[in-house]
Parts: C-alpha cells; structure tokens; sequence
C-alpha cells in the first residue's frame, strides 16, 4: 500500500479516530466514510491508486480496527479479544460517527471536499449532511445505500416505497441477534455464516457472486473477499451488533431535500444484484434530478465494486473519475 499515510486525532469526545491517507493535500480532497466491517486504508489504497489527481482521506468507522469508542478504563473493547459485558460501550451512534468525519476534515483543515459513504457509511455521510449542510462539500458520491433500509413505519419523506427497503424486521432482528454472539477465545462465533447469507453467500460458503444462481453478493471473486475478511473478522460482535443496529433503524429519506437543495454534483450507483434495493437508488436519483447513475447489470457482484477486476472495477473507477473531472473540478 505505498504511498499511504496513516494519522489519527482524539476526536471531541476524547476517543481515537484512525484515518488514511494517499496524494497531495494541495490536490482536491476525497473525505471516505466505508462500508460496514470495511477497513479504511484498503479503501484509500484501492481509490487513492484510482484518482491520483486527488487527496484522498478514508476514515476508520468506530468499532473498526483502532478507531476508538470503546471506554473502560484503558482496555479497548472494539477489540474480538474483550467480551460483551467486560466494559462499557457507547459512542456507536451515527451522530457520533459524523462528528468524527467533522473532526477529521477540521484537523486536516479542509474548506471544500467531496464526500463518499458506501453502504453503511453512506448513512453516517446522510448524517453529517443533516447536521452540517452542503456548503463545504463540492461533489457526492452516493455507493449503494438506500435512505431507508427497515422495512416498518412512515418513511421521513412520504413518497419513498417502503416496499423497497433493504431488510424485513423479522430478517434485521435474526442480524443483530447473530452479530452479537461473541467468544473471548475465537472472536464473535455463529456469526459469519450469517453475515455470508446476507451478502449473498450460503451458510457453507464465501460471500461471492455465482453467476449460476444469480444471488446477490458483496463481492465478485474469491481475492476481493479475501482482502476484506481478515479487517472484518477482528471485530467485536457486541460493536458490531450495535453498529447494525444503530444504522439500519436509521431513516434519511428526508435527507434528499438538503441534497437537492445544495445544488452540488452527485453520483448514485446501485446494482441489480446487491443487497440494497436497486430502486432505492433509482428512487435517489430521481429526488436528484442533474444527479447521474451509475447501475449494474444482475451478472455482476456488485455491492464491493469497487473490488471488482476489469472489466466492471475499472468501469466503475472510470465513471467516478469521469464524475469528479467533469462535474465536481470546474465548481472547484
């Protein structure tokens, strides 16, 4: 991962943030907020090589890796090797995970940058444009995640299809429930087979696309996965547990209205196989109407694009390039 620098700051409640970075700070910045279980500096190698013309930052969620929120003493409870009920823990909210993206770019002192949140960080990036606006941000990249993904109650903005959202309550519940299953000896157990079934593998095997079957999948090979599970199986299930929690009850359909008001660029992307309703991303798009769509056909493992090798990875690279020259330099 050459050229990757990694920093942290005490973020305003006192806890540790990690975050990464790759490029010139003088070049136009990139503020990532990653998917759930996704680790940062992966993200800003992978996109930081994508776009060398620009500063890209990725910022370690909480509960990931060392990025901190975990208070007992001077343990550090997102670690696999402390138990559920060892410690306190707290500061996993999405209001507290914005903060630390409002920390971080303050720190590195920037004054205009676009935003990228895939999948779960798309809610924390929902999050910090509610409490903070637009006016800073030059360009958004929205990476696959619906607004509202709890199939139950009234939507904050009436016309968004509650049949479209991402998870059932009975499914969301049978999540949480497994996520939080933990073993001061091996980590979180009973937990992967769920999380493969979710991402659309079966209970026996990786969550990778089968072009056979044609079930959603976070990945497309079997080398992407292996890069993103070793990150993602050091977490502590009680975290991880209250992560899901907290994202998934969340509703930012309302959230669109600020977008649209910002009048700034935006990218949407969704796929025809991910996990996340692709007319959810459809329905985004239209609440944008100078936004642009970047949708994925079913053949595709879709949800960790931009894992993806050619020809669909560098298609997707390539649109976002072509997004930030096009539409985001000239505001700039």
């Amino acid at each position: 991962m050459n050229g990757i620098i990694e920093s942290h700051i005490l973020a305003s409640d006192g806890c540790k943030v990690n975050f990464f970075t790759h490029g010139n700070p003088a070049s136009p910045a990139i503020l990532i907020s990653p998917a759930f279980t996704g680790s940062a500096k992966l993200y800003t190698e992978k996109f930081g090589q994508a776009l060398p013309n620009y500063y890209v930052i990725g910022i370690e969620l909480r509960g990931h890796g060392e990025g901190g929120g975990c208070l007992y003493q001077d343990l550090n409870y997102c670690s696999p090797q402390q138990g559920p009920h060892d410690g306190e823990y707290s500061n996993f909210r999405m209001g507290r995970l914005s903060a630390d993206i409002y920390d971080v770019k303050n720190f590195l002192g920037l004054k205009r940058y676009v935003m990228m949140g895939h999948s779960m960080g798309m809610n924390v990036v929902y999050q910090y444009i509610m409490e903070n606006g637009t006016s800073e941000i030059s360009g958004l990249f929205i990476y696959d995640q619906s607004p509202k993904n709890l199939v139950v109650g009234i939507p904050e903005d009436v016309l968004f299809p509650t049949d479209v959202a991402t998870y059932p309550v009975d499914q969301f519940l049978a999540l949480v429930n497994s996520f939080a299953e933990f073993t001061n000896q091996g980590g979180y157990v009973n937990t992967q087979k769920d999380i493969r079934c979710m991402l659309g593998g079966s209970e026996t095997s990786d969550p990778i696309y089968d072009p056979d079957t044609k079930k959603p999948a976070f990945m497309l090979t079997k080398e992407a996965w292996d890069l993103w599970a070793p990150f993602a199986y050091q977490m502590n299930g009680k975290v991880l547990s209250m992560l899901f929690w907290n994202t998934i009850v969340a509703d930012y359909s309302g959230v669109y209205r600020i977008i649209r008001n910002g009048n700034i660029p935006v990218l949407i992307y969704g796929g025809k196989s991910s996990i996340v309703p692709w007319k959810a991303m459809q329905w985004a798009h239209d609440q944008l109407p100078d936004s642009e769509f970047m949708l994925f056909d079913e053949d595709v493992g879709v949800h960790g694009a931009f894992l993806n090798p050619p020809p669909s990875g560098a298609i997707f690279m390539a649109t976002l390039r072509n997004f930030l020259d096009q539409k985001v330099l000239p505001t700039l």
